[in-house]
């Protein structure tokens, strides 16, 4: 928000006036499920702009109203399902950014999209292995652009390196009925490793594999993609999944109607934002040392995921290994393509955008909960890992108005 202040000296009149700088917000659902796209938002606007988040699936009679409610500069619209039918015409010539369009118009339009090949493209990449008999994608049932990209991109850098890929592409049936797709899977060669369209679909994926007394991830690995916690931290075994870089899209999001608010002149531009990489956890990580991992790297990885944040060092990690500083990053890069201090930073990292989550928690108190000293170097290590700033965290309000 910009304070303007304004004095009238002749006639003695003096007062400061509020100006408002609203954005509407437009999101299909609660907003608890977009928080890290929010973020992004938030951080690009820092008190430039207020946002007014609308989480509710609107028409075009509210929409309206809601405008000539707020004034809103400008809009930022979650095009993923209520807001598939507004269309440009609704927006009173307002400068709107859309998210993820399942068919941007082009022209005059602004969006931001995910690049859905290189979520497909990362999990080949994880994926891929010498002792596995077969490689598959299942896409989320309902033929969606993001799920045919994904596994398109998937399987052709699987068929790429050698390897048939299976592709279960078929439409599902509703409440939650896997009949068909438990069928496919048992059909599948094994030991196979699985790439899945989205978490709830990996996690369809480990029920049947439950059921049928498949071992994960012996008989089954499986990999989702967006990280959602609730979903993998909960299925059994622990789901591995790709980070999506929500918080990225949201910023690109903010940051391409901040350039349109500037320059009239830009009428279209289209921004991608992609991947940060996998948690590892249950549903790929093998017991036995099949996929290259030495038993003193799996230690290494066991005391990285459970100390990063006790002021572990490469040196505590070599001793673990027990072996000098340098053969222990060559083996330690050898198996798991990272540095032992890319290791250490992205668990810190991983565990501060978590605890970020709770605009009560001050960032001292979150920097130090993440082994940094203090918020500066916080503030450095995130910059560095993610190329953007850090979200200011702290106590600040969530910006949240429901109409």
């Amino acid at each position: 928000m910009r304070i303007n202040v304004y004095s009238k000296t002749r006639n003695g009149i003096s007062g400061i006036l509020s100006s408002m700088n609203n954005i509407l917000v437009l999101l299909p659902e609660d907003a608890r499920l977009y928080s890290e796209s929010l973020a992004g938002i938030r951080r690009r606007f820092g008190n430039d702009y207020q946002e007014r988040i609308i989480d509710y699936a609107i028409d075009p009679s509210t929409l309206r109203r809601l405008i000539a409610f707020w004034k809103p500069r400008g809009c930022i619209v979650f095009a993923w399902n209520g807001a598939r039918s507004l269309s440009a015409r609704n927006f009173a010539r307002i400068p709107t950014v859309y998210m993820d369009r399942s068919k941007p118009s082009g022209g005059q339009s602004l969006d931001v999209i995910q690049d859905y090949a290189e979520g497909g493209r990362l999990a080949a990449h994880t994926l891929i292995c010498g002792n596995r008999s077969g490689y598959a994608f299942v896409g989320d049932g309902t033929a969606s652009k993001w799920s045919n990209e994904r596994g398109m991109a998937f399987a052709n850098a699987i068929r790429l390196h050698g390897h048939a890929c299976h592709v279960y592409a078929a439409r599902r049936r509703p409440n939650g009925d896997t009949r068909s797709l438990e069928s496919w899977l048992r059909k599948l060669p094994r030991p196979v490793s699985i790439f899945a369209a989205n978490d709830r679909t990996a996690c369809d994926v480990l029920s049947i594999a439950e059921l049928n007394g498949w071992h994960v991830p012996g008989d089954v690995a499986v990999l989702g993609i967006d990280n959602i916690a609730s979903l993998c931290e909960s299925s059994r075994p622990r789901l591995s999944s790709i980070i999506t870089d929500f918080e990225r899209g949201g910023w690109e999001a903010a940051d391409l109607l901040c350039a349109r608010l500037k320059s009239t002149k830009l009428n279209g531009a289209c921004r991608r934002y992609g991947t940060l990489g996998v948690i590892h956890r249950g549903s790929t990580r093998t017991r036995q040392d099949t996929s290259g991992f030495s038993i003193k790297v799996k230690r290494a990885l066991h005391t990285i995921h459970n100390r990063a944040a006790d002021g572990l060092t490469v040196e505590d990690i070599a001793a673990e290994m027990g072996c000098s500083r340098r053969l222990a990053e060559i083996r330690f890069r050898q198996a798991t393509g990272s540095t032992i201090k890319a290791a250490i930073t992205g668990v810190r990292l991983e565990r501060a955008k978590t605890l970020m989550r709770n605009r009560a928690l001050p960032l001292k108190a979150i920097a130090a909960a993440c082994g940094y000293r203090t918020v500066n170097a916080l503030r450095t290590a995130y910059r560095k890992r993610f190329e953007i700033p850090m979200p200011c965290g702290g106590k600040a309000p969530m910006r949240n108005c429901l109409t």
